[in-house]
């Protein structure tokens, strides 16, 4: 046998390789389909089992130095989900927001048990000023997405 074809068969291994280390119960588990509808949008399901779902926050009007400021530039919230071995879910977010939003945000999540991790600026010169929530908990994945919506809904109320 060839060097190329040692070469060759030894590739195809390892692709199979990395493929059956993913679980096929996670590249299309349908608990992620369940954490959509109750979001209200799709998300992406990376190769290492996140799923993920952006919230771009195309309601805000911000300008930096002067200048607006595209949503795509840091105005997105997130939250990402992923089975932990145990079975349970693991999400963890980021949420933009107003200075009016934290409390009933901070609150919301609270009530469904998860956890603020971090409340502060990743910007300067902003207006109006921009906050970034960011926040983890474990539990069943639809009860966490509830939660997550819940929070979600309390931005820009004021």
């Amino acid at each position: 046998m060839t060097w190329l074809r040692l070469l060759f068969f030894g590739l195809l291994i390892c692709s199979l390789g990395v493929l059956a280390a993913q679980p096929a119960a996670e590249r299309a588990d349908p608990q992620w389909d369940r954490v959509a509808e109750i979001l209200g949008r799709e998300g992406t399901l990376s190769a290492d089992g996140v799923y993920k779902v952006t919230f771009p926050r195309s309601d805000l009007r911000v300008l930096m130095d002067g200048a607006p400021l595209p949503v795509g530039l840091g105005l997105a919230s997130w939250a990402a989900f992923t089975r932990r071995p145990d079975g349970k879910v693991l999400v963890m977010g980021d949420t933009v927001m107003l200075s009016a939003d934290i409390n009933p945000v901070i609150d919301a999540l609270r009530a469904g048990g998860i956890r603020v991790s971090a409340l502060h600026n990743h910007m300067t010169g902003e207006h109006p000023a921009i906050y970034f929530l960011h926040y983890q908990g474990t539990g069943a994945a639809e009860a966490l997405a509830r939660t997550v919506r819940r929070a979600l809904d309390q931005l820009g109320k004021k």
